[in-house]
């Protein structure tokens, strides 16, 4: 009987990267990696809008669809491309209110009257403070066009459901060897791309919050941007024990600004030092969220 393996596909300017991923005996093992470089930005022609290299990327689809044997798997896009954002709901309601709420939420974010024409998806994250004596937990809204789905369900010729997840939430999902700040309260994760530079805060190795910022042309904005996702969240750098990088590139220059402003050195992540099998590429961080994609599913 052949090992279980899970797919990932990370979309991301004009790169679209997949890993395949076994679940064998001694561990996680890499069976299929890969990558495009396109003429054009892959996004629109996976979120469903008509643009230049549309047709290109589809195409380019088919291809990673031969390359790869599993039938379940995760697609990773940026946090900018798509609607991406955090809300306190009711812990304890049932499950077609606390779908409610999400869709209202959606549809205040979106400013849309309706929202029949996204695909949004919840997940609970960690417990919010109590409001008037009732439970609640923060919750991660993911929403963009349901054409995307179908259209990429079709490229792909799928049978089976593949879900969506944005990067920096992929990114928390791969392992990181304890460092001298493990014992700090959080660890920050940040990935940097052309479009953007992302935030990932984690504690105790679990999802805790993101943010992003458009990328910046100065590195004060940057500085400002981490300074007011902490500020928002309560957190101070003191309690941040823990910097990780990744992306796309990742640039001495802007992890510099980060790690000015925390005080303690950046280590950039490798996804491939837990598994198992070969890897050749020269940049191994920039296959964070797929890698860390791919163990999400697995894990499921």
């Amino acid at each position: 009987m052949k090992n279980p393996t899970v797919a990932a596909l990370h979309i991301q300017g004009r790169r679209l990267r997949y890993a395949e991923i076994a679940d064998t005996a001694e561990g996680p093992s890499v069976v299929t990696l890969g990558q495009h470089v396109l003429e054009a930005d892959l996004t629109p022609a996976i979120l469903g809008v008509d643009g230049e290299g549309a047709q290109e990327g589809l195409d380019r689809l088919g291809e990673v669809r031969e390359a790869l044997s599993a039938k379940r798997g995760r697609v990773v896009v940026p946090p900018s491309a798509v609607y991406s954002f955090f809300v306190p709901l009711p812990a304890e309601v049932a499950p077609r209110e606390r779908r409610q709420h999400v869709l209202q939420q959606t549809a205040l974010v979106t400013g849309m009257g309706t929202v029949t024409d996204l695909h949004v998806a919840s997940s609970g994250v960690r417990p919010a403070r109590e409001q008037d004596g009732r439970p609640y937990e923060w919750v991660h809204v993911l929403a963009f066009p349901e054409e995307a789905r179908t259209r990429f369900q079709a490229a792909f010729e799928l049978q089976e459901e593949w879900a969506w997840m944005i990067s920096s939430e992929a990114s928390v999902q791969v392992p990181r060897a304890d460092g001298p700040g493990a014992s700090a309260p959080f660890a920050l994760l940040v990935g940097e791309y052309d479009t953007h530079t992302e935030f990932s805060l984690v504690r105790e190795a679990k999802w805790h919050h993101a943010q992003y910022t458009e990328a910046s042309e100065h590195s004060e904005d940057l500085g400002y941007s981490l300074r007011s996702f902490l500020n928002g969240l309560d957190v101070s750098p003191a309690a941040v024990g823990e910097l990780a990088a990744y992306g796309d590139p990742t640039t001495s220059a802007h992890r510099s600004v980060v790690e000015a402003e925390l005080g303690r050195e950046a280590t950039v992540l490798n996804p491939f030092a837990s598994l198992m099998g070969e890897e050749e590429e020269e940049d191994p961080s920039a296959f964070v969220p797929c890698i860390g994609a791919a163990l999400h599913a697995l894990a499921d």
